[in-house]
């Protein structure tokens, strides 16, 4: 599977398992015999867009790009960034 392929992926994993609004791909790399792909996402709107909070998560794929593993590993406000 490409990278890209796998972005597309990850963007749709967002929308369909988070249900939050995407903000970029941060990270694409192969893990062993699948990938490991993280996103920003906006976790919280706030008033003031630098207060906003902004999570990376990271999603784990399988050789055949399917989820195989997701979790939150960062979160701060979109100021700290």
């Amino acid at each position: 599977m490409k990278p890209i392929e796998l972005t597309k992926r990850a963007r749709a994993a967002v929308r369909e398992v988070l249900e939050l609004p995407f903000e970029t791909i941060a990270r694409c790399a192969p893990e062993g015999a699948g990938w490991i792909v993280e996103v920003d996402v906006t976790e919280s709107k706030a008033k003031l867009p630098d207060n906003d909070i902004i999570a990376r998560y990271q999603f784990k794929f399988d050789g055949d790009g399917e989820i195989s593993a997701y979790e939150r590993i960062q979160r701060s406000t979109r100021s700290v960034g």
